[in-house]
Order: structure tokens, then sequence, then C-alpha cells
């Protein structure tokens, strides 16, 4: 499952590149930015999938939602509970590629700040369901 978006050239070249790694693998990927409950669905109940990445999908889900505008920690809560939603994926095994955002130093910007402060509260919410599963 790839949920990064091609927003602009260096991006396009990343995702090209993904694909190019892939070619003659026995691998199907989804490209679902945002609408994961959506996604699931589309998988099969034999299928091992890889979500690459939970630090894109988190930022997409903060940044580029139906809101159109930043969400608050209440609505991040919900959106994960709501797309990470076990009844939902039944599917064999999921595994996520996420990103370590607490052991650099702290970001300058407010804004960089707030969004290493969501993807770790994701990061710990992802964590709490599957300690529950």
């Amino acid at each position: 499952m790839a949920t990064g978006v091609a927003f602009d050239e260096e991006m396009k070249d990343k995702i090209e590149g993904h694909k190019k790694e892939r070619l003659g693998m026995n691998i199907q990927t989804l490209e679902e930015p945002w609408d994961l409950q959506k996604a699931w669905k589309e998988i099969s109940s034999e299928s091992i999938v890889l979500l690459d990445c939970l630090t894109t999908w988190s930022t997409n889900a903060l940044y580029h939602n139906e809101k159109k505008a930043p969400l608050s920690k209440e609505e991040l809560t919900y959106l994960v509970h709501k797309h990470f939603n076990k009844e939902e994926m039944r599917f064999k095994e999921l595994i996520i590629v996420t990103n370590e955002i607490g052991l650099g130093g702290l970001p300058l910007n407010k804004e960089a700040r707030r969004l290493s402060s969501h993807l770790g509260w994701v990061n710990q919410l992802i964590g709490k369901k599957a300690d529950t599963a």
C-alpha cells in the first residue's frame, strides 16, 4: 500500500524509483494516500500488506484531508481508529513502515514541531492498537 502523492518532481522521481525497484517481483501495489478504510476492502484475505508509509499517510491525513485544514489531535485520533479498524482489515498480516521522529533535534519552526508531535501521536496510537491484537 503506497501512500505517497506525486506533488512535485522530486516526489514523482521517488515514486517512479520505487516502482522500478519492484519490477519483476510478485507484488501488487495499491496507491492510496488517504482513504485506507476503502483500500483495505480491495485486499484478499490471504494477503500480507506492507503499508509504506505511516508517516506519509499521517501527513496526508493532517494536511490533505476532507476538511482541507490541519487536524486537531482528537480528529487525528478518530482517523487512526477509523482507518485502522481491525474488523475491516481482513487480510493475513499488516507490516507498517514508519519513521523515527523523536531522536533528532527539536525542529526550528513551529509547523515542523507540530508535524513531529502529530506523527509521534499517530505512532503511539498505532502501537497501542497493535498491542491489543
